[in-house]
């Protein structure tokens, strides 16, 4: 069972350094939430959400 604790915390370290190195490079690149949303197809990545909900989620963390 400790070992596989330590498994489990080495996956959640190992994402989180894994999504700030996305956020990183999205911010160095000049990477912009509303950019990518108004020029990227939403309805073929998503068949569950529409166009608002997922912008009102955006707009929560980037604004």
């Amino acid at each position: 069972m400790n070992k596989l604790r330590t498994l489990l915390s080495a996956v959640r370290v190992a994402l989180v350094v894994l999504g700030f190195a996305l956020i990183g490079v999205g911010c160095l690149t000049g990477g912009s939430p509303n950019r990518i949303l108004y020029n990227t197809d939403i309805a073929d990545m998503t068949k569950f959400f529409t166009r608002e909900q997922i912008e009102t989620v955006v707009d929560l963390f980037f604004h």
